[in-house]
């Protein structure tokens, strides 16, 4: 559950070279994106399937974990009580918000 896998990539560790030299500036909020058509499962929703990645890579990235508010807005379409659209806002300290918008029901396939 850890979603840790990206963490070994070199795009993110490149970014988060990026981040810790200060060459993108201040950090205000984060959007992040993982979206696909297909590979609906029926053990967890979207958001258990796909966001743990993004919020690994948000946390490692930035050094930082949530500390004010975590919301999850979901709902389901294709299966019942498993959400296929999910949108979550995270507030971090130093007033960092991040919003991750996962979903196995997309026609266009996004990921961060």
């Amino acid at each position: 559950m850890a979603g840790h896998t990206f963490l070994f990539n070199a795009a993110v560790r490149y970014v988060k070279k990026l981040i810790d030299a200060g060459e993108l500036g201040k950090i205000r909020y984060i959007y992040s994106q993982r979206l696909n058509l297909g590979r609906i499962r029926s053990d967890v929703d979207a958001l258990w399937n796909f966001a743990p990645h993004d919020v690994s890579i948000i946390q490692y990235c930035s050094g930082i974990r949530p500390r004010f508010s975590v919301v999850r807005r979901g709902l389901d379409y294709i299966q019942e009580n498993i959400d296929d659209v999910v949108f979550m806002n995270i507030i971090y300290p130093n007033k960092i918000m991040a919003n991750i918008h996962v979903s196995w029901l997309d026609p266009n396939r996004v990921a961060p």
